[in-house]
């Protein structure tokens, strides 16, 4: 076993892949498509995308768009033989405005207008919220009090769930091209890969509700379908039905914790992550609750909360783990051919196996991580139902809010200059 043929400095060599986790949040995944339009002006791409919930809608919206562009793109290739395959910057920052648009598009066409603009923000969440409560959501939830013949107490009340998401279902169908979100592999048979960027894959998280137990969709392993969405979002405490899938029944993928990055560690085990996070909800408020609306309100937002820590803090000893391990095996490399012990060198011909084994799964590894955070004080969009607030103003404002807050965090990141030039954001 000699130097040439050993698993060289591995760190140098990493791989790293670059992950947008979108979280879970009702009408607030607004925010997240604001924070999504900064980082396409930045010409910020993203090899997995992952949500949960509304993050999934989302998700799977930008990926779709993604997709559908680089397959126009070559297709338009194809047909035009003067015109180089290769990708530039050009493009790829076309591709990403164009998917901006497309995802506030989605989410303004998501909003009511039962509340003039002029009132009161808290005023108009409350009578927003109450209207989507009372009548569903004209993107597909539909409350079960409505159905004709059905007793009005009766039927909520013999059910398991309050709303139907069929026409949600459907409105998907509409306004996203399945065709788009076939698996991975599928993809690459195709193709959709360009010189300096990837087809994005497409990472979701929901709740199998008899085991207990997450249940992720990767477009790496499978085809995504409506109904797969319509599973990530199917919150039980707020009465969405679930989805049966393979002999699965399913509910939202946030009761198991409100961000998908465990499921993305899970699913691409071997490369090392520059992850943007969208964290929703606040972690930390000063203020105690004054009274049980308060209290609903802040119990909610801790229920909510991004519960990654646990993933943070094993990448970060991974991160001092690894180089140990690597400059441990350099050592013994060296001395390899100078040891005469038979039986010595075959236990380590061994090792190397395993240590190849360890040392190239490095997903749970992350190299840069960016915080976006929503904050909330009394000039920001704060009410209790908050996450059921769809009225055009708010949408509009959340949207304006993450916006600005992507902006403010890319800006205080020391080493902004280098994601923007792709230094940290690998190919």
């Amino acid at each position: 076993m000699s130097r040439d043929n050993h698993h060289v400095n591995t760190q140098k060599q990493a791989l790293v892949e670059n992950v947008l986790i979108l979280q879970a949040g009702g009408s607030l995944g607004a925010y997240e498509c604001g924070v999504f339009k900064s980082l396409a002006k930045h010409n910020i791409w993203f090899d997995i995308v992952a949500g949960t919930s509304i993050g999934s809608v989302n998700a799977s919206v930008i990926v779709d768009s993604l997709r559908n562009k680089l397959q126009n793109k070559k297709n338009k290739g194809t047909e035009n033989t003067n015109n180089s395959n290769s990708s530039t910057d050009k493009d790829k920052h076309a591709m990403l405005i164009e998917t901006a648009c497309k995802l506030e598009e989605y989410w303004l066409n998501t909003t009511d207008n039962i509340v003039p603009n002029y009132v009161h923000f808290k005023v108009r969440s409350y009578i927003s919220a109450a209207n989507t409560f009372t009548f569903g959501h004209p993107i597909g939830l539909n409350p079960i009090w409505f159905y004709s013949g059905n007793p009005l107490l009766n039927n909520a009340l013999a059910s398991p769930y309050l709303y139907d998401t069929a026409q949600f279902k459907q409105t998907l169908r509409e306004r996203i091209n399945f065709e788009n979100l076939i698996s991975t592999q599928t993809h690459n048979n195709n193709n959709l890969q360009e010189n300096n960027f990837s087809s994005p894959r497409l990472i979701l998280a929901s709740t199998d509700i008899q085991k207990g137990e997450p249940v992720i969709f990767d477009t790496n392993a499978m085809d995504i379908t409506a109904e797969h969405i319509s599973a990530c979002i199917a919150y039980p405490f707020y009465g969405l039905k679930w989805e049966n899938i393979g002999k699965k029944y399913l509910w939202d993928g946030s009761i198991l914790g409100g961000s998908p990055l465990k499921a993305v560690m899970r699913s691409s085990p071997f490369k090392e992550k520059v992850v943007i996070d969208i964290d929703l909800f606040p972690r930390y408020q000063e203020k105690l609750p004054n009274n049980f609306a308060e209290t609903w309100h802040r119990a909610r937002d801790i229920l909510f909360l991004d519960k990654s820590h646990p993933e943070i803090e094993e990448s970060d000893n991974l991160r001092e783990i690894y180089p140990l391990l690597e400059e441990m095996h350099d050592i013994i490399t060296d001395n390899f051919d100078n040891t005469q012990n038979k039986k010595l060198k075959d236990r380590l011909k061994q090792m190397e196996n395993k240590y190849n084994s360890i040392i190239d799964k490095r997903g749970k590894i992350i190299k840069e991580l960016i915080k976006i955070k929503r904050n909330e004080d009394e000039k920001s969009h704060h009410s209790l139902f908050e996450d059921w607030d769809f009225s055009i103003q708010t949408i509009k404002e959340l949207i304006k809010q993450g916006e600005e807050d992507a902006e403010s965090a890319l800006q205080k990141r020391e080493n902004l200059n280098s994601i923007l030039n792709n230094e940290v954001f690998i190919k």
